[in-house]
């Protein structure tokens, strides 16, 4: 199966830095996946982390595509999603979120319970995500300074469970996006420099006539934090 993640990163490297940690640390054996980060050239903090990984995933099963985007293009987080959505090759596409890590086998076992689905929309049941936002703020912390590798404490982790396919849990069938694309016809337009509220899903789910298919994934992490974007656009993490 080929796998397309999608992922959007403002001022949130240190984050961006774990999630593709986890495609070094943890890669797929079955699947084969292109990582898609949208960024953009002012966040010079993301830059540099699109650089160092760009050299650690060339190879093998994962291979990671930075794809530069004006800064208020990027900060309606759709208007990505529908160009990645309508170029992806993929036969599946996670439209995630850059605080969304891939632990061991998650992803193999993603490619065998797509295999027996006919469903359009995927989402994972249970994720396990930071037990409360000071410890996810104690592993952003811990991430900085350079980029590197970074492995996550697992016991600062709990399970968390989605009841539909929403935000970063949105795996959609490849064919269906691209003739679909995410929200085509009512794409969010760019308003300036501050992320808007990302409502497009509702949207999307709509297009599909789904709220999604749950299925089980082993972990699939979320780290939680007490800072967003779309409340202050100076955050940085």
């Amino acid at each position: 199966m080929k796998l397309e993640i999608v992922s959007h990163c403002w001022r949130y490297g240190r984050l961006l830095s774990y999630q593709l940690s986890s495609l070094v640390l943890y890669p797929p054996e079955e699947v084969e996946v292109l990582m898609t980060v949208f960024f953009a050239d002012a966040d010079r903090d993301t830059v540099g982390v699109v650089e160092y990984f760009s050299g650690r995933l060339r190879g093998g099963r994962v291979r990671l595509r930075g794809w530069v985007l004006p800064e208020e293009e990027l900060l309606a987080r759709g208007v990505g999603r529908n160009m990645a959505a309508l170029a992806t090759e993929a036969d599946w596409v996670w439209f995630a979120d850059c605080d969304f890590l891939f632990g061991d086998g998650a992803l193999d076992a993603l490619g065998g319970r797509a295999g027996e689905t006919d469903a359009v929309l995927l989402f994972p049941r249970e994720v396990q995500g930071s037990r409360t936002h000071a410890t996810g703020d104690k592993a952003i912390a811990a991430a900085s300074g350079p980029p590197r590798v970074l492995a996550i404490e697992r016991e600062d982790f709990s399970p968390m469970r989605f009841s539909r396919a929403t935000g970063g849990v949105q795996i959609a069938r490849g064919d269906v996006v691209r003739r679909l694309g995410y929200c085509k016809d009512s794409a969010p337009r760019a308003r300036g420099l501050r992320w808007r509220v990302p409502r497009e899903d509702v949207k999307f789910r709509r297009s599909l006539g789904t709220r999604g298919t749950p299925i089980d994934l082993p972990n699939v992490y979320r780290i939680r934090h007490s800072q967003r974007g779309q409340d202050d656009p100076a955050a940085r993490l």
